[in-house]
């Protein structure tokens, strides 16, 4: 299925930065600065790591797997009395140790369970068989008993729950004309820096002037003459 961001563009920029850092670094060692240049593509290639790697060493052409991860298991969202309960083992003994936090420990020493070759060899038998025990209880009961157990698991949230379950993600900015938005905050903290989320996103030209007389040093006679023009907009 489609991923349900814009996760080639954003990623893409992440790159355009470290390249950035990296040539500041550098131009900090030897002086000459550089061009740095991101591909899209090369970017899309990098996030496909496994199924580049499959392909790689197996000359396997991976395909859309949805939630499951191709080759191990368990390692899926799985459906609870109220909703989707994400279980992401690793190895065998992660996935004993889910299954045993399970209740369902008996299938460790099954042959058709016991080694991950043989769980992905019967893995829709098994997801229906954890699917059958996770329905006994709620997403919310089972993260209680299985993380502290040891088991690599998380609710699937959707954005009104992650947004009352972890309000501390968030910060609210205010815009003249879109009001207040809610909107997910850095995704790292810094510890001797706080970060200012009181600058918003501009209005349509309302950086023209300072962009192209203070920033790049043409004059007002002609930005006025461009905006005769209908060449750029500089926001009244």
């Amino acid at each position: 299925m489609r991923v349900g961001c814009s996760i080639v563009d954003m990623c893409s920029g992440l790159h355009t930065t470290i390249g950035i850092l990296g040539a500041l670094h550098q131009r900090g060692d030897t002086g000459p600065g550089q061009r740095v240049d991101t591909s899209m593509l090369a970017t899309t290639a990098m996030l496909m790591e496994s199924p580049v790697s499959r392909h790689s060493f197996g000359a396997e052409v991976p395909r859309p797997e949805g939630l499951a991860h191709p080759v191990v298991a368990p390692f899926d969202g799985y459906r609870t009395r109220d909703g989707l309960l994400y279980i992401a083992t690793s190895n065998d003994a992660r996935a004993h140790v889910a299954l045993q936090a399970l209740g369902m420990g008996e299938l460790c020493s099954q042959p058709e369970y016991a080694t991950n070759t043989a769980r992905m060899q019967h893995r829709e038998q098994l997801k229906g068989l954890i699917e059958q025990r996770l329905a006994t209880k709620t997403t919310a009961e089972w993260e209680a008993l299985l993380i502290p157990a040891g088991v690599p698991c998380s609710a699937i949230n959707d954005v009104a729950q992650l947004k009352r379950k972890f309000p501390e993600i968030f910060v609210t900015v205010d815009h003249p004309t879109a009001g207040p938005s809610l909107q997910a905050g850095a995704p790292f903290t810094m510890s001797s820096s706080a970060l200012d989320y009181a600058i918003r996103a501009p209005l349509l030209g309302e950086h023209t002037r300072e962009v192209l007389l203070d920033e790049c040093g043409f004059s007002a006679a002609e930005l006025e003459a461009w905006q005769e023009e209908g060449a750029v907009y500089a926001r009244p």
